[in-house]
């Protein structure tokens, strides 16, 4: 799904030496969903932080395994999902960054948590962005009405999904079902 802050994102994660990304933003805006797009020429791991067990293996590790941890995943990209829902990660995620320079994309849904747990101790090491729901541009190139490389769709194009926007709003999940589906949603 064509996201226009992808590029962005990719530009930052080719550099050699790339900084944590974090990616916030409302629930179901595809912030998950965006992250594994962006890893598929290169190895990942995925921890989910929504998952008790996801959190217990991140987080159950020592000077000694931390080195076997970086060892595992050195050519990895980490991605770790909901990762507001675990603060004490944070000092982990520092020192494999710092350390082992292991490469970090990171997600979450509120923002207030991740600001004031994540945020400071992260400070310098860290590029956000912001996933809003779709825009009109992503809608038209979702549709297939418009190219991803058209600068801004005209008002003629967007007219048409402008009162489907004041109606159903524009989260990727409800771009993506049939007009008779949304009343179970």
């Amino acid at each position: 799904m064509f996201r226009s802050i992808t590029a962005s994102i990719q530009q930052s994660l080719s550099q050699k030496h790339p900084p944590i990304i974090l990616i916030v933003g409302l629930r179901q805006t595809g912030k998950s969903t965006l992250a594994r797009s962006l890893i598929t020429n290169s190895p990942s791991q995925l921890f989910n932080f929504d998952l008790i067990s996801d959190q217990t293996e991140f987080l159950n590790q020592n000077r000694h395994t931390l080195a076997e941890f970086a060892r595992r995943y050195a050519q990895h990209t980490i991605i770790i999902d909901e990762v507001q829902k675990c603060p004490e990660a944070t000092n982990i995620i520092k020192h494999l960054y710092d350390q082992y320079h292991l490469r970090f994309l990171l997600t979450g849904s509120s923002e207030l948590k991740i600001t004031k747990h994540i945020g400071d101790s992260l400070a310098g090491r860290i590029k956000q962005y912001k996933l809003y729901p779709l825009s009109l541009k992503e809608t038209l190139v979702q549709r297939d009405a418009l190219s991803e490389s058209t600068p801004n769709p005209t008002y003629d194009l967007c007219q048409p999904i402008i009162s489907s926007y004041l109606v159903y709003g524009s989260l990727p999940k409800l771009e993506n079902i049939s007009i008779d589906d949304y009343t179970s949603h």
